[in-house]
């Protein structure tokens, strides 16, 4: 019996810190090597620009990874199609869903697809990082701002979670002593 209560001691404060602990991120996006050649065939538009503005998905706390952030550039070259001398491209909020993560004042050259009136971008569209964006790159401003919880609220969460598992898995072992004292 003894060793029944503590395997199921140890199990819950197993589950307890599983639950607890913060989430790896998930990978899910796998992409099929092509060539430049392939790339622009299917995109509608391609243009070496310099990223001006980032903005970030609003929604609070509750997000996918699917959800769009919408990237602004300063349009250099155009290789393929036509483009205003700025233009909104969208991409996926994270790399697990083939979203391509785009930084401030640098450059890239990007392989855009038009749908339904949004071009869009990601991973797998063979958009790549081609250097510092020079004098483009003052005008670079990120908005929302983004709002995380510091490190020690989730530190703290973690330990509450334990904590909590804790006195219940202490609960239960006081619980099955008393009654094993009161049958005794």
């Amino acid at each position: 019996m003894r060793r029944l209560i503590s395997l199921l001691v140890f199990a819950a404060l197993g589950v307890a810190g599983a639950v607890s602990g913060p989430a790896s991120p998930a990978c899910a996006c796998s992409c099929a090597p092509a060539e430049e050649a392939e790339y622009t065939a299917n995109a509608s538009l391609v243009f070496d620009g310099t990223v001006v503005k980032i903005e970030e998905p609003g929604g609070g706390s509750v997000r996918s990874s699917l959800d769009p952030v919408k990237v602004t550039f300063v349009v250099g070259t155009v290789h393929k199609g036509t483009a205003d001398r700025r233009i909104t491209v969208e991409t996926a909020m994270s790399e697990a869903s083939c979203g391509f993560t785009f930084s401030g004042g640098r450059r890239y050259k990007v392989y855009a697809r038009g749908v339904d009136g949004t071009l869009t971008t990601g991973l797998c569209d063979g958009t790549r990082d081609i250097g510092p964006g020079g004098e483009t790159a003052i005008e670079y401003r990120r908005e929302p701002e983004e709002k995380r919880l510091p490190l020690v609220a989730v530190i703290g969460a973690g330990l509450l979670g334990l904590g909590l598992a804790g006195l219940g898995a202490g609960g239960a072992l006081l619980w099955t002593r008393r009654r094993r004292q009161k049958s005794a």
